[in-house]
């Protein structure tokens, strides 16, 4: 899985809705309300705005510096612990 980490939140919302709105301008079918999915790390203070690459090219409507920001991510540093392991 592929994301862009941040320590705000809004930031991550308005990369999301550039990438949407984008996709909206880009395929007359696409009526989603939202791109990805933002996550908050369960420990640090931070979010990650969850996408990975698609046919439909999101990345084509982000900066240069967000797509170096676009990166790997391991889930299980972002998936909290069950309380009962």
């Amino acid at each position: 899985m592929k994301g862009i980490i941040s320590t705000s939140e809004q930031e991550l919302k308005d990369i999301d809705k550039i990438i949407n709105d984008g996709m909206k301008a880009q395929d007359p079918v696409y009526n989603g309300t939202e791109w990805g999915k933002i996550i908050k790390h369960p420990i640090e203070n931070k979010f990650i705005l969850l996408f990975n690459e698609d046919s439909r090219n999101p990345r084509q409507f982000l900066t240069s510096n967000n797509k170096l920001k676009h990166i790997e991510i391991n889930l299980n540093e972002w998936i909290p612990p069950y309380e009962n392991d």
